[in-house]
């Protein structure tokens, strides 16, 4: 009797710890699927001390790699994705998409922008805003200092900041 309240017991300790990678209950869940396991190995000595040392032994071995395991294998599974990192399943590919077209979008913009010539909208202390092409821009004087309403062309750009030269 006691073998098959081992064996239960263990079996039910196995249930609630993948129960517990899918229901959000704080720990809860592997709390008592840890008692359920210590429960089995109690059992399991009671039948006889041999079997209790084995099932000791193979949960020491068993549940550090079961852990080791859900914290490797569950993050990259559709549903440890959309629980970790909040992204529904397939929509990662999606977002990944959209942020590299705007960034290449970004980068051609950037080089059709050097060389366009534009007005300082604030003092560049080295970084203020230009009006370029009627737009405002966050930009960094080459050198120095650069007064507001001074006209200025765009020499460079260093990821989304302009650097500006005060011409004429």
């Amino acid at each position: 009797m006691e073998l098959a309240w081992g064996v239960s017991l263990f079996a039910v300790a196995v249930l609630l710890f993948v129960l517990e990678l899918f229901v959000p209950s704080g720990g809860i869940i592997g709390v008592v699927a840890a008692i359920c396991a210590l429960a089995g190995c109690v059992a399991f000595f009671q039948y006889s001390p041999q079997a209790g040392l084995i099932a000791s032994i193979s949960l020491a071995i068993v549940a550090p790699v079961g852990i080791w395991g859900a914290f490797k294998i569950y993050p990259h599974t559709p549903v440890g994705r959309r629980m970790i990192l909040g992204t529904p399943p397939g929509e990662e590919d999606e977002a990944a998409r959209r942020r590299i077209e705007q960034k290449l979008a970004e980068e051609e913009k950037a080089r059709q922008i050097i060389g366009a010539e534009g007005v300082t909208v604030t003092d560049l202390h080295p970084v203020g805003v230009v009006r370029i092409e009627g737009e405002r821009m966050q930009a960094l004087a080459e050198s120095g200092i650069i007064e507001a309403n001074t006209r200025v062309k765009v020499i460079a750009v260093e990821g989304t900041e302009l650097k500006v030269r005060a011409i004429g």
